[in-house]
């Protein structure tokens, strides 16, 4: 109930897919989504192979834009959110480890902003943890 995106199925947000019906979304049609709204804007095929699944969930938990911007620290680069080709060849090379730490700064950033979400960090870091095994 407190969720901000309200309404979600497999991950998909009513908040951020008003038009879609998110109570009866395929499989099918959710990575359809994924796929237009995040793993290609995100040029997710761009990121060292060990990386893309954690890059990839940081532009669905974060936003692409937002995931840009901790590769981007995680490179030690220019953070700017807008992947060019500086971070393209940064985006080879950064641990998945750096990123993940990176990410749970972000967490930490907005939690300092808005309190109560403070009560996602345990499942936000979870979620983070969950890629680093």
């Amino acid at each position: 109930p407190h969720d901000p995106g309200g309404e979600t199925n497999m991950g998909i947000a009513k908040r951020s897919f008003p038009k879609e019906d998110i109570r009866n979304l395929t499989r099918e049609r959710a990575e359809a989504l994924y796929r237009q709204y995040f793993w290609v804007p995100a040029k997710c095929d761009s990121v060292a192979p060990a990386l893309q699944p954690l890059y990839f969930d940081t532009a669905v938990n974060c936003g692409v834009s937002m995931a840009v911007r901790i590769l981007q620290l995680a490179a030690g680069t220019t953070s700017d959110g807008v992947f060019g080709p500086m971070t393209e060849l940064a985006a080879k090379t950064v641990p998945v480890k750096a990123y993940a730490v990176e990410r749970q700064r972000y967490y930490g950033r907005l939690i300092a902003r808005r309190p109560e979400l403070g009560r996602y960090l345990k499942g936000w870091t979870n979620r983070v943890n969950s890629y680093l095994k």
